[in-house]
C-alpha cells in the first residue's frame, strides 16, 4: 500500500513538471515584451508568477511527501527483516544451534539497531556459550559432529563417549549443548523405533536377534534421554535457566510463570530508526 501511494505522489510531482517548466516560459517571453513596452508592474504578471510560485511550493511539498514515504517503506522492510531474524535465532536455540543463532541475532541488530533486549540477550548467549577449556571443547565437539552424524550402527559403541560428554555439559552448566544433545537422541530414538518394528515384523532367527539388539539399544538411549531431561528440568526449576526467546503461536499465550526475560520479534523497540540503505 505504501508503495502505491509513493507511486502515486511521483506520478503527481510528474505530473506538476511540465506545468511549471511551460508557464515559466510563457511568463518569461511576457515579462521581457512587458519591460520592453513599460508595463514592468503589469498585475497579471505579477498573479501569473505567484500562481508559478504557488506550484512550485507544491512540487516541493510533493517530493518531500515521497522522500518520508520512502523512508517509512525502509524502516518497515528493517523492522520485518529483524523480526524474521529473531524468529529464527529462536528456532535456532531451541534445536540447540547455537553458533546459529549468535549469527542470527547479530543480523537482526544490523537490520535494526539499539535494541536493547537483543543485545542483551545475544551478550547471554555469547557468554554462556563460550568454551571452558579443551575437555569441554571436545566434549561439544563430539556431541555436536560425531554423535549428531552417526549412523544406527555405530550408536552403542559411541553411547560410552556421549555419556562422558553429557557429564560435562553438567559439571560446567552448559546447558546449550545438553539441549542439543536432547534434540540429537530424539531423532537416534526415531531411527532405532522404526528399526525395531520393521525387524519385530519378520520371523527369521537373525531378525529376532537384531530386533532384540536393537530395543536393548533403544532402551539405552532412552535412559541417557530422561536423564538429560532431567538435568534440563531441575535446571529449570532451580531458576537458572536461560530459555531462548519465544514467538507464542497466534492461538497460544505465554506461560503465567515465564520468568526467563526472553525476547520476542513484538519487542523490538519502534522508538529507534534502523540505518537507511536505499
Amino acid at each position: 500500500m505504501a508503495a502505491s501511494s509513493i507511486k502515486r505522489v511521483k506520478l503527481a510531482i510528474e505530473a506538476l513538471r511540465p506545468s511549471i517548466e511551460t508557464t515559466s516560459g510563457s511568463v518569461s517571453h511576457l515579462e521581457k515584451q512587458a519591460n520592453d513596452i513599460g508595463m514592468s508592474n503589469n498585475s497579471l504578471l505579477a498573479w501569473t508568477k505567484q500562481q508559478i510560485d504557488d506550484l512550485r511550493q507544491r512540487q516541493r511539498r510533493l517530493i518531500e511527501l515521497a522522500e518520508d514515504l520512502e523512508k517509512t517503506v525502509l524502516n518497515i522492510d528493517a523492522r520485518n527483516r529483524a523480526q524474521g531474524l529473531i524468529k529464527l535465532a529462536g528456532q535456532a536455540e531451541h534445536a540447540g544451534d547455537v553458533d546459529d543463532a549468535i549469527s542470527k541475532y547479530k543480523l537482526a541488530l544490523q537490520a535494526w539497531p539499539n535494541q536493547p533486549k537483543i543485545k542483551q540477550r545475544l551478550d547471554q548467549l555469547q557468554k554462556t556459550w563460550s568454551l571452558k577449556g579443551p575437555e569441554h571443547e571436545e566434549a561439544r565437539n563430539f556431541v555436536y559432529q560425531k554423535w549428531a552424524q552417526a549412523q544406527v550402527n555405530q550408536l552403542e559403541s559411541l553411547l560410552p563417549e556421549v555419556r562422558k560428554a553429557f557429564e560435562v555439559f553438567k559439571r560446567l552448566d552448559d546447558y546449550l549443548s545438553a539441549t542439543k544433545l536432547t534434540k540429537v537422541n530424539g531423532e537416534h530414538l526415531r531411527e532405532l523405533t522404526d528399526i525395531v518394528e520393521l525387524l519385530a515384523g519378520r520371523n527369521t532367527e537373525k531378525d529376532r536377534q537384531e530386533c532384540t539388539k536393537y530395543e536393548k539399544l533403544t532402551k539405552q538411549v532412552v535412559q541417557l534421554q530422561l536423564e538429560v531431561v532431567e538435568y534440563l528440568k531441575n535446571r529449570s526449576e532451580g531458576g537458572q535457566s536461560e530459555p531462548p526467546p519465544t514467538t507464542p503461536a497466534s492461538d497460544e499465550k505465554p506461560a503465567a510463570n515465564d520468568e526467563s526475560g526472553g525476547i520476542a520479534p513484538s519487542d523490538l523497540d519502534d522508538k529507534e530508526e534502523p540505518p537507511i540503505n536505499p
